[in-house]
């Protein structure tokens, strides 16, 4: 009964999950074409660069999770998650960076079009990395009735973002709907987790701070698009600052072994 009663809750989360990540889609389908729902879609799949990295990383990182909040040392989770969510953040700036040649490699020019979608989704992409280091705590706990809230209320942002904005504004919008969704998300799951632990499990500072600079870095590449070698240049610089961490990065997987 109590397995039950923790488990039935997350049905409703895992749909608006599927929801969450695919709701932009299907209304831009409905609303604007099936064309411009295939531009975005490619766009969407380059902004995955990055959660494509955090996912292989998660088989490692949430054993560690529940092992250190088992044994309450959250230091050693805020010092480990650190180098983690900077190699994340780091990607998907690449990605939001490269994806004019990215998707000229990969489709027509008229795919083009869309490559204004990727730097707000790639930034949603790094905030949903994010919202999983702090769900963790949730699920730990098995506060499954506030992890449906959050991902419901999420939803349905996502979902009157989008009717709204891709009206008004066209499915570009929808990129930007996604973000807000993502903050939403991550931002009721932080504070789920200051709730559930009176003590700090990550650094709110550093989590503030990645935010802010990862969107930054992303949305400005719209304004940047036109200039490749300035493009090239950011890109070389911050596959440098990552080679120049590779130690950081590699203690933090010989951290995560429980």
């Amino acid at each position: 009964k109590k397995t039950f009663l923790v488990a039935l809750p997350l049905i409703p989360h895992y749909l608006g999950g599927e929801l969450l990540s695919s709701m932009d889609k299907i209304m831009i389908d409905a609303l604007v074409g099936k064309q411009e729902a295939g531009i975005y879609a490619l766009a969407a799949i380059l902004s995955a660069i990055g959660i494509l990295l955090w996912r292989a990383l998660t088989v490692m990182f949430n054993p560690f999770v529940n092992a250190k909040l088992g044994s309450r040392e959250f230091k050693t989770i805020r010092e480990t998650v650190k180098p983690l969510m900077l190699v994340v953040g780091v990607m998907c700036v690449i990605a939001a960076l490269a994806a004019p040649e990215i998707i000229r490699v990969l489709a027509t020019e008229e795919y083009l079009a869309g490559v204004a979608v990727v730097p707000p989704v790639a930034a949603g992409v790094f905030i949903h990395a994010m919202y999983d280091t702090f769900a963790a705590v949730s699920f730990f706990h098995k506060k499954s009735t506030r992890i449906m809230t959050a991902t419901l209320t999420a939803a349905a942002v996502n979902l009157v973002g989008n009717f709204i904005c891709i009206n008004a504004f066209g499915y570009i919008a929808a990129g930007y709907v996604t973000l807000i969704s993502n903050l939403v998300l991550t931002a009721m799951h932080y504070r789920n987790a200051r709730r559930i632990e009176p003590e700090e499990v990550y650094d709110p500072r550093f989590s503030l701070l990645a935010v802010t600079l990862v969107t930054a870095g992303c949305l400005l590449c719209n304004l940047i698009y036109p200039f490749i070698a300035l493009r090239y240049a950011i890109v070389a610089a911050l596959l440098v600052f990552l080679w120049t961490q590779r130690k950081s990065v590699i203690d933090m997987l010989m951290n995560m072994k429980v």
